[in-house]
């Protein structure tokens, strides 16, 4: 690991650890910079904020799933993609628990939406078909998806990783299907009319 990447994770342990003791908003630079025993100039040579810490922690250790079936065009690899997300999600709930209640322009629950939206078309995509696949039908899909899984995350008991995947891609898939067979009729309908 660079000495970079070494300054960066001694940070966001920092963070981390805080964030089990005290509420976000009460944690300043200064007290992250103390618990990590570096300078407070360090953070900001390597973050903006400490929003931008909290979005690079979910984005350096998401990264290592990015591989998983890279440059696959199996459905499946999508999935195992998904699934591998979740169960970070899972395992690390203490942590993004609280970094779901975050609130502000640089949010973290802004940001996992803007990194979610482009997965959650592509799975669409794949689907449904990319001739289908809107703006509207991808936000539809990207916000019931984005708020299941920030409620599943702030809940007391949230269920297994596996089942709440389950549980999404059958809702997923089942309303393409019900979208696209409509679509179809819809069509026929009016081609009918012409």
């Amino acid at each position: 690991m660079s000495k970079s990447q070494d300054t960066k994770a001694k940070l966001a342990q920092a963070l981390k650890n805080l964030m089990l003791e005290m509420p976000f908003d009460k944690i300043s630079v200064t007290r992250i910079c103390d618990e990590a025993q570096v300078h407070r100039k360090t953070f900001y040579y390597h973050f903006k904020d400490k929003y931008d810490l909290v979005n690079w922690i979910y984005d350096s250790e998401v990264a290592k799933f990015s591989l998983i079936d890279a440059g696959s065009q199996d459905p499946e690899a999508g999935l195992h993609y998904i699934q591998a997300i979740c169960h970070y999600l899972y395992d690390n709930r203490a942590f993004y628990h609280k970094a779901l209640q975050i609130e502000g322009q640089n949010s973290f629950l802004d940001h996992f939406y803007s990194l979610t939206r482009p997965i959650v078309r592509e799975r669409l995509a794949q689907l449904m078909g990319n001739s289908q696949i809107d703006d509207f039908t991808t936000d539809f899909f990207t916000d019931a998806i984005v708020a299941a899984l920030e409620n599943w995350l702030l809940s007391k008991q949230p269920m297994p990783a596996d089942e709440f995947v389950h549980r999404i891609l059958s809702i997923i898939h089942t309303s393409a299907e019900t979208i696209t067979a409509l679509d179809r009729k819809y069509s026929d309908e009016l081609a009918d009319l012409i």
